[in-house]
């Protein structure tokens, strides 16, 4: 947990990406180089909605009525 909130404060203009890396109990190993998610466009929870929507409709023809 301590990983996580450390990614998500890492804000690339005050704090470099934030790695860490972890090991599953099957021994795999996963790496991670984080950075705060308000870089993307997760900053805005209504934009990124509207994107997804819209992919959906382009891609699924149930969704032909909201083109």
């Amino acid at each position: 947990m301590y990983d996580i909130c450390y990614s998500t404060a890492a804000a690339p203009t005050y704090f470099p990406p934030y790695y860490f890396a972890t090991n599953t109990s099957n021994g795999d190993k996963y790496e991670f180089n984080l950075v705060d998610g308000a870089v993307a466009t997760v900053a805005d929870p209504a934009l990124l909605s509207v994107s997804v929507a819209t992919r959906l409709a382009q891609e699924d023809p149930a969704f032909a009525s909201i083109r």
